[in-house]
């Protein structure tokens, strides 16, 4: 009789086959349990409750079975259990507090080291210039440009380099710059003036909830703030400490003023007096006038008049009365945004002495500028906000 040979490696004892499958089974799953219940309490950025697990952004995942647990990319597990595995109820307790103290209610970050050179950052240049607004001069020749769009107070140098931007601003509008550097912002947002030193660190806010609209400013030699609110019809004015000392709007011959656009600061000498005076001038856009007023306040003289853009006699009249600036002969330059067009006005009488700019996206010309500045060095810089830029225009012989 031909004997059974065993196949290599194949020799089964089928007595022992029962004891060791099922210790080596037990073994193996109890391993894989092992396993499973370290790598599930193996960080401390998820909790479990139950079947259900909170991923790492405090949304919650339902969990049915353990190979979706393992395989479910993207979420980590809260902290190995020490020495043993937890019970049904111990998980859900020990998790649900954990979901509770971590996700519902997470700890406070803690604060960052104090870092004395922190604000060398708070300048550097993070967006681009999309909608410039306003503008003002430096004491060191340098321009200052507002975008309530980005947010900013972008820094040019006096060639119209970038060079550095005031950034998280709520809704910045008027800006002004005193003689120690001081940048004064009008935050629509805040309904406020902020006040920051050179370096962007913010050292006050002048009449924070009450200024509706601070849509251009202007401070006097003395840091006297003169703050156009446009919506509350009213020119506000602070002490250079940011005291409140009345507003002016109203007068009884030429009744409230209508949304004042812009405020600007002049010197003159007066013959009579035989001494320099400042006046501030004030861009009356809803009545289509400017309104001079010494700089205690009183009302001195107004001129101007509404004209359709382009129809008719225009000079000296105004479609869309926008910004205003004093050149050194002591004459007023008043922008037009809808005419595209700067006049030059006399500052005594209002009479019409020429014109410069003209409409269209080339180098030099005008598209909705909100505002103009003269600088100390005789440039005429303007917010050209349609052509999104910043540039110098010529103001003509």
């Amino acid at each position: 009789m031909r004997s059974r040979r065993k196949p290599i490696g194949c020799s089964v004892d089928r007595r022992r086959l029962g004891g060791v499958s099922l210790s080596v089974l037990l073994a193996v799953v109890a391993a894989g349990v092992a396993i499973f219940v370290l790598v599930i309490y193996r960080d401390n950025k998820v909790g479990v409750e139950g079947f259900t697990m909170a991923s790492s952004d405090g949304q919650l995942v339902p969990i049915k079975k353990p190979a979706e647990l393992l395989n479910t990319p993207g979420l980590e597990f809260v902290q190995a259990w020490p020495g043993r595995c937890p019970g049904r109820s111990e998980l859900r307790r020990t998790c649900a507090a954990w979901v509770r103290d971590n996700v519902e209610n997470p700890p406070e970050p803690p604060e960052p080291p104090y870092d004395p050179n922190a604000h060398q950052d708070k300048l550097g240049v993070r967006h681009a210039n999309t909608y410039p607004t306003r503008v003002a001069e430096g004491p060191d020749g340098r321009v200052y440009v507002t975008d309530p769009r980005v947010g900013s107070v972008f820094i040019y140098s006096a060639s119209l380099q970038l060079a550095g931007e005031l950034g998280g601003l709520a809704s910045p509008l008027g800006v002004a710059v005193a003689q120690d550097g001081a940048i004064y912002v009008g935050c629509r947002g805040t309904k406020s003036v902020e006040v920051h030193n050179p370096q962007g660190d913010k050292l006050a806010s002048i009449g924070a909830g009450q200024i509706e609209m601070p849509n251009d400013l202007a401070l006097d030699r003395d840091g006297k703030l003169f703050v156009a609110d446009s919506k509350a019809n009213v020119v506000r004015v602070y002490s250079s400490t940011g005291v409140p000392l009345g507003q002016l709007g109203f007068d009884s011959n030429e009744g409230d003023m209508h949304f004042p656009s812009a405020v600007a600061v002049g010197y003159r000498f007066d013959a009579v007096l035989g001494i320099e005076v400042g006046e501030l001038y004030v861009a009356d856009q809803g009545h289509s006038r400017i309104r001079v007023y010494d700089l205690s306040g009183n009302l001195l003289r107004v001129f101007g008049a509404y004209t359709p853009a382009f129809f008719g006699n225009w000079r000296g009249k105004f479609a869309r009365l926008q910004s205003l600036a004093i050149d050194a002969l002591g004459q007023v330059h008043a922008a037009d945004c809808y005419m595209n067009k700067v006049q030059v006005l006399n500052a005594l009488t209002g009479a019409y002495v020429r014109d410069y700019g003209a409409f269209g996206t080339g180098q030099g010309q005008l598209n909705v500028p909100l505002d103009i500045l003269l600088t100390s060095s005789g440039q005429m810089i303007v917010a050209n906000s349609g052509n999104r830029r910043v540039e110098s225009i010529s103001t003509g012989p």
